[in-house]
């Protein structure tokens, strides 16, 4: 399995580490120049699998990737290791509501959909 083209940002700091004043990485991104632009291109869905299939591995949990039927968005779900607890999902219940509310004119506005 190829992982060579999965980007996910890794800090070799330890997340207590101090830093100098300038020294956050969003800092310098935004003071230097991007030698090359970043797009983002599609993943095959093979790549995907074999991805969230080390990761699962890796971190002892279940990922399941689906489409949310009312809106039409990808839905990336993660459970505990036995499958019975979802521990995340992206985007929320909440946001996935909103859209759909959106999306059949907004009848109630956004407060509306929240409740």
């Amino acid at each position: 399995m190829d992982v060579s083209t999965i980007s996910m940002p890794l800090s070799a700091e330890p997340a207590g580490a101090p830093r100098a004043r300038g020294d956050h990485p969003s800092q310098k991104a935004a003071s230097q120049p991007s030698s090359s632009a970043q797009t983002s291109s599609p993943v095959s869905k093979q790549a995907l699998d074999e991805a969230l299939a080390a990761l699962a591995v890796h971190y002892d949990l279940k990922f399941e990737v689906s489409r949310d039927e009312r809106t039409g968005s990808e839905v990336v779900r993660i459970y505990s290791s036995d499958g019975k607890q979802l521990l995340r999902q992206t985007p929320p219940e909440a946001v996935l509501k909103i859209a759909e509310n959106l999306a059949q004119g907004g009848r109630g506005g956004l407060l509306g959909s929240l409740v």
